[in-house]
């Protein structure tokens, strides 16, 4: 639900080095959520420091779809899968309202 809520506008997230460049880098996020078509737009604004001054700006964009549990499990049903084991995490965890991801273990039928 978190990742629905992010501004619209350029909002700063981090900083680190970036070693291969030996300079640091300010991380910035710009999100845009259609909910119509259920898709999350992020632009991803990495600043290239020297000193304090901005020397590079390079952006890169990614477009996510989220789909909870009560979506996701008859689209998996109609795709002729059985949901043999849903978790929280790779290591297993049992799935909670607090999750942050779903991994489902399925079988095709």
């Amino acid at each position: 639900m978190e990742e629905l809520l992010q501004p619209s506008t350029e909002e700063y997230w981090k900083t680190y080095t970036d070693t291969m460049e030996n300079k640091k880098v300010d991380v910035y996020t710009i999100s845009n959520n259609d909910s119509i078509e259920q898709v999350q737009h992020y632009t991803t604004i990495r600043k290239y420091l020297d000193g304090s001054n901005v020397v590079e700006e390079r952006k890169t964009n990614i477009s996510l779809r989220y789909t909870y549990p009560k979506e996701m499990e008859p689209l998996l049903f109609e795709n002729g899968l059985d949901i043999l084991h849903v978790y929280e995490d790779w290591n297993k965890s049992l799935l909670s309202k607090d999750s942050e991801e779903v991994i489902y273990v399925c079988k095709k039928r």
